[in-house]
């Protein structure tokens, strides 16, 4: 800028102390994760009951790479699809749920905005803690599966989960869509249902640039109410 033929120089804003932060992140983390359904890694998973609902909670936080956190450290948007699928002690899915968070930080307002949408539910929030923002994408608590008669045995159910980095294709970003406009529509049985049409595409296609990783529970009991016997 130039005053009275003078150029005045600007010093250049120092970095927000959120991005900072996120840079300490990157530093400190670099974990490795399975990529195929086959090289799965463990997730530890409670399944409760709401009434006559199954609910579910767990954490894959853990799924946040590096290359992810530089991309949201940039100030683009940054998408995540979590999907869960219940199977039973055949393989076959008997409930499912999916979670899509939208994040974007605000570099110069220190701010990360974080939302997500499930088939019955979404949230937002804004915050200055990076670890706390991920954590209320990464950390599910409470997310519907389905009806406690689906579950039928008493024991050897498996939640699987996979979780999707910023995605690019146009077909999981569709069938993304169509879940959270119509859940209760999905078809019911095994590999038709949304988790194993994905798992399919993203298995045989290695040059989408998403990142994918898969997570399974060990065998889980029906939950029963408060007090009940199992």
């Amino acid at each position: 800028m130039r005053t009275n033929g003078t150029r005045v120089s600007r010093s250049p804003r120092p970095l927000p102390r959120l991005l900072l932060a996120l840079g300490g992140l990157l530093a400190s983390t670099s974990p490795a994760f399975a990529q195929s359904d086959d090289e799965a890694s463990p997730l530890e998973v409670e399944l409760r009951l709401e009434q006559d609902t199954v609910l579910t909670s767990f954490d894959v936080t853990s799924a946040f790479t590096d290359r992810f956190r530089r991309k949201l450290g940039g100030g683009l948007k940054s998408q995540i699809v979590i999907e869960m699928s219940l199977r039973d002690a055949n393989d076959l899915e008997i409930a499912s749920n999916l979670r899509e968070c939208q994040l974007r930080l605000d570099i110069w307002d220190d701010l990360l905005s974080v939302g997500f949408r499930e088939a019955d539910r979404q949230r937002r929030q804004r915050t200055s803690v990076i670890d706390r923002g991920l954590a209320f994408c990464g950390k599910v608590e409470g997310a519907t599966l389905g009806r406690l008669a689906l579950l039928t045995r008493a024991y050897g159910y498996r939640l699987h989960v996979a979780v999707t980095l910023n995605p690019v294709s146009e077909e999981l970003l569709q069938k993304t869509r169509e879940f959270l406009a119509n859940p209760r529509g999905r078809p019911t049985g095994g590999q038709r249902t949304i988790f194993g049409a994905v798992s399919r595409f993203f298995s045989s296609n290695s040059a989408t640039g998403e990142e994918r990783f898969v997570f399974v529970s060990a065998p889980l009991r029906r939950p029963v109410e408060s007090g009940a016997i199992p």
